[in-house]
């Protein structure tokens, strides 16, 4: 008979009333009496199950792998301890490396993500022909300025669109100088103008650089592309922010 069935298996051993003082104490000699009765437990029940003579068992890398009969083959022990080993040798590895299938599909999101990335508008020059492509076939005449940016002209006004390839997601259009600041005593009524305009007008911005009123359209986009669909509302709502600003500051 097994001593582990007269005795328990050792973690029962360790948990038993006996042994649990040793555990609590805080003593050095209790402590090193403790681990030498536990090792030696261990060590019988060890020694005992090896030398059943109704059963074997086979251990690679510390882990029992199989317990087979003396009757069973030994070709059949063979084989199951040999896929046993397999199975551990596995299981250890993929708790520390990830498997083949999971650096295949991290591999294919990394292209996947690269091929998005390069097929988008993204460089200087991409945002430029793109929105110089658009406003040509509205029926404009654009051109890129000395700042990069795509200039044109609508109703006699001169517009532009920012180019930023460090954010091409952002899509502004401004039309500069709508006004003229000549005094300070204006610049206080032109202040109050554009908060009035903001605060009316959906989008459109009313600004002061230097002594020159500026209005412009900001706004953010999934994609660089997607300024089509807003382009013609855009324009729209910055006509609309000009029309608040000038009624305010002629009142």
């Amino acid at each position: 008979m097994k001593l582990s069935r007269i005795y328990g298996t050792p973690l029962q051993i360790v948990r038993s009333p006996v042994l649990m003082p040793f555990i609590q104490s805080s003593t050095y000699h209790y402590r090193l009496g403790y681990s030498l009765i536990v090792c030696g437990f261990a060590l019988l029940i060890v020694l005992a199950n090896g030398c059943s003579p109704k059963s074997r068992i086979k251990n690679t890398d510390s882990t029992v792998v199989q317990t087979a009969t003396v009757g069973e083959s030994a070709e059949r022990v063979r084989r199951e301890a040999a896929s046993q080993t397999d199975t551990v040798a596995a299981d250890s590895t993929s708790a520390h490396t990830p498997s083949a299938s999971s650096e295949s599909l991290e591999l294919l999101s990394l292209l996947a993500k690269q091929v998005e990335t390069s097929g988008s508008v993204s460089k200087e020059s991409d945002l430029q022909n793109m929105y110089i492509r658009y406003l040509t076939d509205e029926g404009y005449k654009p051109k890129v300025d000395k700042d990069g940016d795509v200039q044109f002209k609508h109703e006699s006004k001169v517009y532009f669109i920012s180019v930023d390839e460090r954010d091409p997601e952002f899509f502004r259009i401004v039309l500069a100088g709508i006004w003229s600041i000549e005094s300070e005593l204006e610049r206080q009524k032109v202040l109050v103008a554009a908060d009035h305009s903001n605060a009316t007008s959906k989008v459109a911005k009313v600004f002061t650089l230097r002594d020159r009123v500026w209005v412009s359209i900001e706004v953010f986009l999934s994609k660089p592309e997607q300024f089509r669909q807003i382009f013609k509302r855009s324009m729209s709502a910055l006509q609309n922010g000009v029309i608040e600003f000038v009624k305010k500051m002629k009142e």
